[in-house]
């Protein structure tokens, strides 16, 4: 499953000439397993790993810690990326504290069971899941800026213009022009940053 969804995400399935991707979430596997070296090969960098190092856990079972939710960026998406961490709300608290034992499971020992006449619910963010979640700072860059400005307008396409028909290596080359990643600038990068430049243009049209 981890190499099928890298596939598809290289093929950009919704088509929108970006290059920045980010996979997050629960993705059911410790950092250390297949699925994740699967997505590290296919060059997603774990940002957990790399910010928090190997102390990091967002996840407690059988008094072990780890974590299973992840947070993975391809390289444009990681130059992007500030800081990474768990926000320590689940993993650590309290199973008398659980989010969903209301009703106690028969292998459940008694002293698990919650209080129905004095009921532990707060209305904060402690123990709403068993799983700590991953936050992800940074500064977003915008798609088919070429300049720096946070738009994409006539600059961006004279800067595009000059980098075309140039590969990587060369003084022309601009990585933030390839937009396939394939180190040339050629017509599907031309493409990709038409569509950006349209859908800009009649953004700022209203």
């Amino acid at each position: 499953a981890a190499v099928t969804q890298a596939d598809w995400l290289a093929g950009d399935p919704t088509r929108s000439g970006d290059p920045d991707i980010m996979i997050i979430g629960d993705l059911n596997a410790y950092a250390k397993e297949d699925p994740i070296a699967a997505l590290e090969t296919a060059g997603y960098a774990n940002l957990i790993e790399r910010f928090e190092g190997p102390e990091a856990y967002s996840f407690l079972f059988d008094g072990q810690l780890g974590y299973l939710d992840h947070a993975l960026a391809n390289a444009p998406m990681l130059a992007q990326v500030e800081g990474v961490t768990e926000w320590h709300i689940n993993a650590d608290e309290v199973p008398l504290l659980d989010y969903n034992d209301a009703v106690q499971d028969p292998s459940e020992p008694f002293f698990l069971r919650e209080s129905g006449a004095l009921p532990l619910f707060a209305a904060d963010p402690f123990r709403s899941s068993d799983h700590d979640p991953v936050i992800v700072g940074g500064t977003l860059a915008v798609a088919g800026d070429l300049t720096g400005d946070r738009t994409v307008d006539r600059s961006d396409l004279r800067r595009f213009l000059r980098a075309l028909g140039s590969k990587r290596g060369k003084r022309r080359y601009l990585e933030a022009a390839d937009f396939n990643s394939d180190g040339r600038i050629g017509f599907a990068d031309l493409k990709a940053f038409l569509e950006l430049y349209y859908q800009a243009l009649k953004r700022r049209r209203g």
